[in-house]
């Protein structure tokens, strides 16, 4: 714990050894609750509103009424901790107001903690996947495609791809198809075409993934796992790692080759970073 940092605890700025949740927190009881991950370059929240977008129909989804500003709970906590590139979470959960897992709505004030993160490096090496038994909960028991705060699925998926010796689990649909990374969504390219899994089969509507669909031709899909073997290449993606080679999906002994199309990809996803920052910096001054 970092005496000198600030965390923004349900609208102050307090130091971190000092911003506490009761213990009662839905959050805590039961992951009530969602969150956001926002990568920070040169002050500027990069796809701020994508991010704000999803934030706000996670809440509806959730039944969560919260009104924050967040652009200026942003900016003041950025400039509490000096902090320029990184990364600001914004965790939300429901707040303190039941025993059981039923809420009382008129009892409840949501709990709102936002922190700004050093820059979290990327891994250096391709990554295995590991073919979980763990597979992703369906649209029709949660709502996934937003970024909850139920993750134990993936986590007993991260656990058990560690056990094999692999750096993450590749996980699928309730009905047998590609789904996601574990902790990332994913990218492949077959007979020269990207693709990437269709939202229906409860894969996260990441900001990476989106990014890269609007910078690139990507088609969506709903495919077996079976379909990978014929891949040239796959990658996961997220807003920490950005695009990053996949080496192989075990136990399938399934294999990827390097290809010049993760340079490419990676370039691109950079130069939208910079024209981002370079447009917005104005309005996050």
């Amino acid at each position: 714990m970092n005496p000198s940092r600030f965390i923004y605890l349900n609208g102050q700025y307090l130091p971190e050894s000092e911003a506490l949740i009761p213990v009662a927190d839905r959050g805590f009881r039961f992951g009530d609750g969602l969150f956001e991950t926002i990568r920070i370059h040169h002050a500027v929240p990069y796809q701020w509103e994508f991010h704000m977008q999803r934030l706000s129909e996670g809440l509806a989804a959730l039944h969560i009424t919260c009104n924050e500003d967040w652009a200026a709970a942003t900016k003041g906590l950025l400039q509490k901790n000096m902090q320029t590139d990184g990364f600001i979470r914004i965790s939300i959960s429901r707040g303190v107001g039941s025993r059981g897992y039923r809420p009382h709505p008129q009892t409840l004030t949501p709990t709102i903690v936002m922190e700004s993160l050093r820059d979290m490096s990327g891994p250096k090496d391709e990554y295995n996947l590991w073919v979980s038994n763990y597979t992703k909960p369906s649209l029709s028991a949660l709502p996934v495609n937003h970024k909850i705060a139920q993750g134990l699925n993936s986590t007993l998926a991260l656990l058990e791809a560690e056990e094999h010796h692999c750096e993450e689990a590749i996980l699928l649909s309730q009905d047998g198809k590609v789904c996601e990374a574990a902790s990332a969504n994913i990218l492949w390219l077959k007979d020269g075409t990207l693709y990437t899994p269709d939202l229906k089969t409860g894969c996260l509507r990441g900001s990476t993934r989106e990014t890269i669909m609007r910078l690139a031709d990507v088609k969506t899909a709903l495919e077996p796992l079976d379909s990978l073997k014929s891949a040239e290449a796959l990658w996961i993606i997220n807003g920490r790692i950005g695009i990053h080679p996949v080496q192989g999906i075990k136990p399938l002994n399934i294999h990827f080759a390097d290809h010049a199309m993760t340079e490419t990809l990676k370039k691109l996803w950079r130069s939208d970073i910079e024209n981002y920052t370079h447009a917005h910096r104005e309005a996050w001054q």
